[in-house]
């Protein structure tokens, strides 16, 4: 899934575990079927969600803020500055009692749910392709939380992610896209 939109720059648009198998054919594997419904995603799109999950790894509160209220281009220009302090101190806050990053024991889903919360609170809006991923990344954690009690899929995703930022540019294009499909 990770590779999709890291390297594939598309989101699957029907996430559900009927959509996920596993194949323990050659090895163990999971495997997304069903790509009927399939979003491409702009490179700032992926940037914006992947800056997020980033954010809630390295529990920098101030990227996190920075992308939610890039989830919407409409946010620049509704939320003054009072707004934005607001919810970015709401943020930092949820951080220091929910999200210490990698390696903690960061409860990926209750962070997510607690950051759309204050985009609600705060009426910091969402795109459609954006809430998509959220609601795709809830999926999987639920998931992974049924089938493999104790599992973080956010330490999970720190490897790909850092492969991710050695192999990408800062304008989301691959610079060596050959070396990075085997760490996907």
């Amino acid at each position: 899934y990770l590779k999709m939109l890291l390297v594939d720059k598309v989101m699957h648009a029907d996430l559900h575990p009927g959509n996920l198998l596993y194949d323990a054919a050659g090895g163990q594997h999971i495997r997304v079927v069903d790509a009927g419904m399939v979003a491409e995603l702009s490179s700032e799109e992926s940037d914006q969600f992947v800056g997020l999950i980033e954010a809630l790894g390295a529990a920098d509160h101030a990227a996190a803020a920075r992308c939610l209220r890039g989830f919407d281009s409409s946010n620049s220009d509704r939320l003054d500055a009072a707004s934005v302090q607001a919810f970015d101190d709401d943020v930092r806050a949820l951080f220091e009692a929910r999200c210490r990053g990698y390696g903690t024991g960061v409860d990926f889903g209750d962070v997510v749910r607690g950051v759309l919360e204050l985009c609600r609170k705060h009426r910091v809006r969402v795109g459609a392709n954006y809430a998509t991923l959220v609601i795709n990344a809830l999926c999987l954690d639920g998931m992974a939380a049924d089938l493999l009690p104790g599992y973080s899929v956010l330490d999970g995703a720190r490897p790909l992610l850092a492969a991710h930022r050695r192999f990408v540019s800062g304008g989301g294009r691959p610079r060596r896209r050959r070396r990075l499909a085997p760490f996907l």
